[in-house]
This record gives structure tokens, C-alpha cells and sequence, in this order.
């Protein structure tokens, strides 16, 4: 009989640790690699939400020998961002700063939903022209 207990104790013993480490690792954040190309549609309040609608294509690559994500939307305007678990954060950076135009700055966020879907939640402001705020859901090719 003492042998039939600790047989019990032992079994549930580690079937609670092994369920603790299974639950430990599912709740950690997975890091995603963002790199691709993606198109999406400008969905923008403020001042440049004229764009609303309009299709865009933005490039995601890896910095060589480092863990910069480089962020080009086109046209050479390229933003650095660095990956947070599931998010590709993009600093608050201005392209062009010292140009007459094209002067763009802007600072947002990639994420990878829950559904599996990329969200480019970003402000931006081209050539002082005003702030605007958009969400695109971002599909990639």
C-alpha cells in the first residue's frame, strides 16, 4: 500500500511540473520575422487622409548582421525598426530631413494579430503638411 502512494504522489507531482512547463511556454511571445513584400491601403485620419484608399506596397528586409528590420515604403524611403515579441516598432524617424520636399516623418508599429493578419498602425507627416493617423492591414505577397 505504501508503495501504491507513492506511486499516486510521485505521478501527480510531475504531471502538475510538466503542465506548469507547457503553460510557460505558451505564454512567451514569439518573435515573427516580418521580411517580405506586403500591399495594403492607406486608411488615415487628418490631414493627409486624401490618400484614403489608395494601394500601397511596402518592402520589409533584414539588416545585414544585425537586428534592424529595414522598412522601405517605396520611392527609397526607408525607416528602421526593431521586432518586439509579435511587433516591428518603428522609432519616430524622419526621411529627408535636410531636403526642400519629400521630408516624411513618421513612427508606427507592425503587428501580428491574433488572426494572423499584419496591422501598420502609424502617424506620419509629409512636408509639414499636418499629422494623420492610419491603420492599414497590411497582406502579404
Amino acid at each position: 500500500m505504501k508503495y501504491l502512494t507513492f506511486i499516486a504522489i510521485a505521478a501527480t507531482v510531475m504531471m502538475t511540473s510538466c503542465s506548469e512547463d507547457i503553460e510557460n511556454v505558451n505564454t512567451q511571445p514569439q518573435a515573427v520575422d516580418f521580411v517580405g513584400t506586403y500591399e495594403a491601403q492607406f486608411d488615415c485620419v487628418g490631414e493627409l487622409s486624401e490618400a484614403a484608399g489608395e494601394t500601397f506596397i511596402i518592402n520589409i528586409s533584414k539588416a545585414p548582421d544585425t537586428a534592424t528590420y529595414l522598412v522601405d515604403l517605396g520611392d527609397d524611403v526607408i525607416f528602421e525598426g526593431l521586432v518586439n515579441g509579435p511587433v516591428l516598432e518603428i522609432r519616430e524617424q524622419t526621411f529627408n530631413e535636410n531636403g526642400d520636399f519629400d521630408v516624411v516623418t513618421l513612427a508606427g508599429q507592425i503587428e501580428l494579430d491574433e488572426n494572423g493578419e499584419y496591422i501598420f498602425d502609424f502617424t506620419h507627416e509629409v512636408d509639414d503638411e499636418g499629422m494623420s493617423t492610419c491603420e492599414s492591414v497590411l497582406i502579404k505577397q
